[in-house]
Formats: structure tokens, C-alpha cells, sequence
């Protein structure tokens, strides 16, 4: 009880500093929400085998998030941002079983809180605002489709959840002090299981055919957003 409270303490204490800053190193609307959408890519064990019946194409999905953001200072802000997609693609290892092709979809629901930094100061005074940024969150899986391989059913678990990094760029166009419009792009980790399928340690140790030992879930996300501030 005594460590909670220690920690509540501490982060009441960084809270009331946060907002302590200056107002004027502030912008004048420093809260915002977006909504954004695009593509979505994933990179998950057995990916090869989309390669291998020409079908890469099918790696690639829609994906939409919405956030709610707060820039600190000019130069640094925080947001979170929560994204769904509804059709990943995965596939069960068909080296395994005698070749074959076993695609799979399934649903996700990722929340992140990010952090972000503002390249340089002047951008942020004039229209354009390049950021880069990094979040932790945390992903849920759900409705994996039946790919039809002959040990789904005794391998692959459905729901899922799993923990999140990302890293990321977003570039704002600020048509008003209260509108803008952006591009994001982030790279997405997750661990082992948010595809509903993880390897065990024997099979990543003896490098087993199809499974290269990577131990993360990997996405790509692309969007285009519309941001509003006040």
C-alpha cells in the first residue's frame, strides 16, 4: 500500500509541474483531438508464405484511430491513441505441415500513450509541425478466422492481449490555429502471442522451419488525419 501511494504522490507531483509551465511556452490551444485512417501492414511468423503464392498484396489492410492529445510546451506534447483493424493477416506454418498456404485474419484493438517531440521550435511557430514520438499500450486480438491448417485449433489462442512499443513521425499542416491536417507513420511491436500464435521456446531454439525465433508481432501503420485544437 505504501508503494502505491508513494507512486500516486509522484506522479500527482509531475502532473502539477507539467502544468506549471509558463503559459507562453504553450501554443495558444494546447488540446486536441484527430481522427486518421490508412494502411496497415503485418508482419507476423510465417509472413514467407504470402510471398511464396504471390499474394504480398494481401499483407496490407485498412486501419482507423482516433486520439486525444495535449501539447505540454511548443516543443513536447503527450496523446492517446487508440486504433482499430479489422482484418491483420497472419498465416500458420505451412513447412511444417507439408507445404500448403493457411491465411488468417484476425480483428485488433491497440491503445497507446505517446510521447512526442517537436523537431525545432521555428516549424512549430509557422504552419508546418514535424514530430517524432514513441508509446507504450497494449493490443487486443480477437476473431481469428479458420485458416484451415490441421493444428489450429491445438496451437493458436483467441482473445489475446498483449503489451506495445511503437516509434513514429507525424507531420502537421496547420491551416488554423484550431485545424489541421497530418500525416503518421509508426512501426508497431507487440509481443509473441497478439497474432494468436506463439512459437514455444523449443521450436525458436532448435530453429524449426518457419519459425526464425523473432520474438515480437511487428505492424507498419500509414494514416492520414484531421486534427482539432482549443
Amino acid at each position: 500500500m505504501k508503494k502505491i501511494v508513494i507512486s500516486l504522490l509522484a506522479v500527482a507531483l509531475g502532473a502539477s509541474a507539467l502544468f506549471a509551465q509558463p503559459k507562453e511556452e504553450r501554443p495558444a490551444n494546447p488540446f486536441w483531438i484527430g481522427v486518421q485512417g490508412g494502411g496497415l501492414l503485418s508482419y507476423n511468423e510465417n509472413c514467407f508464405s504470402y510471398k511464396e503464392v504471390g499474394k504480398v498484396g494481401d499483407l496490407f489492410s485498412a486501419q482507423g484511430s482516433v486520439s486525444v492529445g495535449y501539447d505540454v510546451t511548443r516543443r513536447w506534447g503527450v496523446r492517446v491513441n487508440v486504433n482499430y483493424g479489422p482484418k491483420n493477416a497472419a498465416a500458420n506454418n505451412s513447412r511444417q505441415s507439408g507445404g500448403g498456404f493457411y491465411p488468417y485474419n484476425f480483428k485488433s484493438i491497440s491503445a497507446f500513450l505517446d510521447a512526442f517531440w517537436t523537431l525545432t521550435d521555428e516549424f512549430y511557430k509557422g504552419r508546418f509541425v514535424p514530430r517524432v514520438y514513441a508509446g507504450i499500450g497494449l493490443g487486443h486480438t480477437s476473431d481469428l478466422t479458420d485458416s484451415g491448417h490441421p493444428w489450429q485449433r491445438q496451437f493458436m489462442t483467441d482473445p489475446n492481449n498483449s503489451f506495445g512499443f511503437r516509434f513514429g513521425f507525424l507531420c502537421e499542416y496547420k491551416v488554423s490555429d484550431t485545424f489541421g491536417i497530418f500525416v503518421d507513420f509508426a512501426g508497431e511491436g507487440y509481443t509473441d502471442n497478439f497474432n494468436g500464435l506463439q512459437p514455444t521456446k523449443e521450436e525458436k531454439k532448435n530453429s524449426v522451419d518457419g519459425y526464425p525465433g523473432f520474438p515480437l508481432d511487428l505492424r507498419g501503420v500509414g494514416s492520414f488525419g484531421l486534427a482539432l485544437h482549443f
